[in-house]
């Protein structure tokens, strides 16, 4: 179940998107300021962040810049959500490491399909990254001396083994 995290200072709008998003299968945070949006972000690391731009304490904008200071977010999508249509602060936000910019008031559908879109994407990065570590370590076998791979062999095997057990 992916986990999406809402900030937005709008009450009536943050219970909408938590009821459309509850009914996809996604689970809900809900933030009403920056601050606590990058305080949840910090503690829960969703896997993706739905944000207002102009709310009090920290703005969307800034609160992206710190999303990225944060290793287990900076490949977070995240999507800016708010009602100014500008092409400055459009492009503030894709600056300061924002994946997506959608305008309020935008079709709740178009929204889901925006946010799906991007999970979609992660996966696919996470997939090809694990893919390529896949690929490098069946190469690493072939350039090291023969007296090395053995042990080598031992270490993977051990670790896949470990690494099986914490998927379960």
């Amino acid at each position: 179940m992916p986990t999406i995290l809402i900030i937005d200072d709008e009450k009536e709008l943050c219970v909408i998107l938590e009821d459309l998003f509850s009914s996809e299968g996604f689970r809900v945070l809900l933030a009403s300021d920056g601050i606590q949006g990058v305080r949840i972000a910090r503690a829960q690391h969703p896997d993706v962040i739905l944000s207002d731009i102009r709310m009090p304490g920290i703005s969307g904008h800034e609160a992206v810049v710190e999303f990225r200071k944060i290793p287990e977010l900076k490949a977070t999508p995240v999507i800016l959500f708010t009602a100014s249509a500008d092409l400055d602060d459009m492009r503030r936000g894709m600056d300061a490491g924002a994946d997506d910019y959608l305008c309020k008031p935008t079709e709740l559908k178009a929204i889901v399909r925006t946010v799906n879109k991007h999970l979609a994407r992660s996966a696919a990065r996470r997939e090809e990254a694990r893919d390529d570590l896949m690929t490098q370590r069946a190469n690493t076998g072939a350039m090291l001396p023969t007296d090395l791979v053995d042990p080598l062999h031992e270490i993977i095997g051990c670790a896949s083994v470990l690494e099986s057990d914490d998927s379960v």
